[in-house]
């Protein structure tokens, strides 16, 4: 874990300054989606090591992460990099689920089949707006759910803070894109198109790790992982 947390540390601390000195963004990009090469590296070991549900959920999570950052830090699909942010939100729904010890019902599974066909269409239409908005609503109902779990044990307050800093960095990344903001505030704007990843990596970083802290793993394990 130690390990991980401080090459996170390193990159994290490189893209900022490049951020901040506006040289070389494409190479920040690329440091930036190394990050979460290296989260979805570091969950597929965890997932062999803890051997449990919710560390092989929070593995297929940031396999889909990567690729919505892929797509749109590196090209200009914006509506398939959405779409498979979507698909992260209805895997955090899963893992709340478990951090509740809810079983898994029919109206969930009928709830996240009409999402997914929702899905595909504005996608295939190429309904950017729709997607983000379909998005959102999403992210804060998953996020609503989580502080009302926070007190259920050590990964439920770890996800419920994962999930905040996230959601930091989506409010940025909402300033970053209204045209209003770039034109009547740009102190602001600037701020933002810095700050989204100053909060996203940390939340990232917290949440990959969350899965050490789940209530059905003994303190044992979780002291061996630190």
């Amino acid at each position: 874990m130690k390990p991980f947390i401080a090459l996170q540390s390193l990159m994290y601390i490189c893209f900022l300054i490049l951020d901040l000195t506006g040289k070389a963004i494409a190479v920040s990009n690329h440091l930036k989606l190394a990050t979460i090469a290296l989260c979805f590296s570091f969950a597929i070991v965890q997932m062999t090591r803890l051997k449990h549900k919710v560390a092989l959920i929070q593995a297929l999570i940031l396999l889909f992460t990567f690729v919505s950052d892929y797509f749109l830090l590196m090209t200009d699909a914006f509506s398939i990099g959405i779409t498979t942010f979507i698909i992260v939100q209805i895997g955090y729904g899963s893992l709340l689920k478990l951090a509740k010890s809810e079983g898994v019902n029919y109206k969930a599974i009928f709830i996240v089949t009409i999402v997914l066909i929702l899905t595909v269409f504005l996608m295939v239409t190429n309904q950017t707006e729709g997607l983000s908005l379909l998005y959102a609503i999403l992210f804060i109902r998953n996020l609503a759910r989580a502080y009302n779990y926070k007190n259920h044990g050590d990964y439920s307050k770890w996800l419920f803070i994962g999930l905040s800093l996230y959601a930091v960095c989506d409010v940025q990344v909402a300033l970053f894109n209204l045209e209003s903001i770039k034109q009547l505030f740009p102190s602001i704007y600037v701020i933002a198109s810095m700050g989204m990843w100053a909060f996203y990596l940390p939340g990232q970083v917290i949440l990959t790790l969350s899965p050490c802290f789940y209530k059905e793993i003994s303190q044992l394990d979780v002291d061996n992982q630190l």
